[in-house]
């Protein structure tokens, strides 16, 4: 459901949560751990411009821009 509503688009990691909230049944903090992670990891998504020390797969900014292909 994330990649379907964000594909194409930028958005904030906050923007993303309010979706998972709002629109999905599902628990807020387990799409970073996995959806978000495994969608990096197949380069469905680029976080634009992240910190220097930022993990791969890791999402602790709520202010981080992805990029969704």
């Amino acid at each position: 459901m994330i990649e379907a509503h964000f594909s194409g688009r930028r958005a904030a990691v906050r923007d993303v949560e309010l979706f998972v909230l709002e629109d999905t049944a599902f628990h807020a903090g387990h799409y970073k751990t996995s959806v978000l992670r495994e969608m990096e990891g197949t380069g469905h998504l680029k976080p634009v411009n992240p910190p220097p020390k930022r993990r791969k797969g890791t999402y602790p900014d709520p202010d981080l821009v992805l990029d969704f292909a």
